[in-house]
């Protein structure tokens, strides 16, 4: 049945469309990727599903918005990424880049501050100073999606791209965390107050900084509102990444409960077709974090 009601882009009340928060691309290349074609919630580790986390959010004219920036990054961006990795130089010629970040982070954090709002226990609430940075930052960047302004302000955008790792620190499985997984939120620390919006790509990390550390440093990843390029090396020092131990955690965590059952049917497949695991990138993350851990 059609689900009528407002925009949470545009605010005009329409038939609402079913929008992926992460888009749908990253999905369907992860799930084609990996030797069992299926993902599965950290979460709910024994429940097979089919694609990734979907809300009745835009009407049919903002998603088409955002369908255009998600077409022109899946095709200059995460597909030659995917295929040869990230080793030269990322040029792009107007704004598009940016608008594509914002418009995964801005989807994030409104439905981010939407929970926060709603929160109920008082242990999960965040502060109201925090709260606040939040809902102005999705106003700059609601606004500028809708070409309403020309720039997002005090909001930065950066991306980092993920690729084959020679030296780990403090993480065992980095090519299968991050390159075998998807995930968004919005993160804020006491320390300074920082606060900011981390998506992974299955690989390429995109964050959009809502508050900066002091002591941020970002080396060839911020993206510009205008035509610009990326380039390696690439550097980062800040807070948020602290997030990615504690997502290999997680991971780790979804591995443990996993049930034998599940497990018991993942090895049957193995053994009925080892040249089609070996072929996967699911059998070439592993092996290249077993690389990674005889070197060290």
């Amino acid at each position: 049945m059609p689900v009528s009601g407002e925009c949470a882009l545009c605010k005009k009340e329409s038939e609402l469309k079913l929008s992926h928060i992460i888009p749908k691309f990253v999905y369907r290349a992860l799930k084609k990727d990996s030797f069992t074609g299926r993902l599965r919630l950290s979460t709910e580790p024994n429940r097979a599903i089919q694609d990734g986390e979907k809300m009745y959010l835009l009407c049919d004219e903002c998603e088409k918005n955002f369908n255009e920036f998600e077409t022109i990054f899946s095709n200059k961006v995460y597909i030659p990424f995917k295929s040869d990795g990230f080793n030269n130089t990322l040029k792009y010629d107007g704004d598009w880049l940016c608008r594509f970040i914002t418009s995964v982070s801005w989807r994030t954090l409104f439905l981010d501050i939407k929970g926060f709002e709603e929160e109920q226990n008082p242990n999960e609430r965040i502060d109201e100073k925090r709260l606040q940075l939040l809902k102005k930052s999705e106003e700059i960047m609601r606004k500028y999606l809708l070409k309403e302004r020309m720039n997002i302000d005090y909001i930065k955008n950066h991306i980092f791209f993920f690729d084959t790792v020679e030296e780990s620190d403090g993480l065992s499985n980095p090519h299968t965390t991050i390159q075998g997984s998807v995930f968004g939120f919005s993160v804020g620390y006491d320390e300074e107050n920082t606060s900011y919006v981390i998506s992974n790509l299955s690989g390429i990390i995109i964050v959009t900084i809502l508050k900066e550390h002091s002591q941020e440093l970002w080396h060839n990843t911020f993206v510009k509102n205008e035509p610009g390029k990326i380039k390696v090396p690439q550097n980062v020092k800040s807070p948020v990444m602290s997030e990615i131990p504690r997502i290999q955690k997680i991971l780790e965590n979804y591995k443990r409960d996993l049930s034998e059952n599940q497990r018991k049917q993942i090895q049957d497949k193995i053994t009925k077709d080892i040249e089609g695991f070996k072929n996967s990138g699911s059998y070439r993350r592993i092996m290249l974090d077993a690389k990674l851990k005889e070197n060290q």
